[in-house]
């Protein structure tokens, strides 16, 4: 990417409807000729789970996971936010396909034979973050 852009001050702000997001729109600017972009709107886009760890649990494995986000404080300083949200969850054993399933806690158990586990968190609108993975250890 470019790393500085200059623009003059005709900039005009594109408003896009949510179904919009993800559909190749055409974009032309001045007597250009029109190009093809994609608006992903990442900005949105809910932020990796972090502090995902697997201990140990006499049903299984606890899986729990912190939630992060531009809406969370990220200090000590401010007061704890709710460790809730919609989240899938993939789940890897050696002799079966892998199992997806969706919570609204950040933990879960999982069964004594999962090797991994992925999480993300969903969005309201239905997309989801960026996955973040860890093996589960033998125990």
């Amino acid at each position: 990417g470019a790393r500085l852009i200059a623009v003059g001050p005709d900039l005009v702000s594109v408003s896009l409807d949510p179904e919009e997001i993800g559909l190749p729109l055409y974009w032309r600017a001045g007597n250009a000729d029109p190009v093809t972009a994609i608006f992903e709107d990442r900005g949105n886009l809910p932020w990796r789970v972090g502090h995902l760890r697997a201990t140990p649990h006499h049903e299984g494995v606890q899986i729990n996971w912190t939630v992060r986000g531009k809406n969370l404080p990220q200090s000590w300083h401010f007061p704890e936010a709710a460790n809730t949200g919609k989240f899938v969850l993939v789940l890897e054993n050696p002799d079966s396909d892998p199992v997806q399933t969706e919570v609204q806690q950040a933990e879960f158990i999982a069964p004594r034979d999962a090797i991994r586990v992925s999480v993300a968190q969903r969005a309201e609108d239905g997309r989801l973050g960026p996955w973040a993975s860890i093996p589960i250890p033998a125990h």
